[in-house]
């Protein structure tokens, strides 16, 4: 994820920008919820279908692919949410902190 230079960002911009994750996490966690429930059902599925009698080692390696490439995708989704909600607090957090003192 590539973010912003927050560097040059005013104290006032970093707060906005602070605001405007925590608002855009609070009005939409119902989907952002229902989406890593549904990719879990999934898993879950699969992790049932690979447990079964009589399925051969294709099938299986087939429901593990499947399995990581959702567990993958799942962490990355949960990754950039959380980016949205720390980077721009850390950012704020860290531009707060002196310096140290310029000789």
């Amino acid at each position: 994820m590539q973010y912003p230079d927050f560097t040059g960002w005013s104290p006032q911009e970093l707060q906005k920008a602070e605001l405007a994750a925590v608002d855009f996490l609070n009005d939409n966690i119902g989907e952002i919820v229902g989406t890593f429930e549904k990719r879990l059902a999934i898993i879950k599925r699969l992790l049932t279908l690979l447990k079964a009698d009589g399925i051969g080692f294709e099938q299986r390696m087939m429901y593990l692919s499947m399995v990581q490439e959702l567990a993958a995708g799942l962490a990355d989704s949960a990754r950039e949410f959380f980016e949205i909600g720390c980077v721009p607090s850390v950012a704020n957090m860290v531009q707060q902190i002196p310096g140290p003192p310029q000789a």
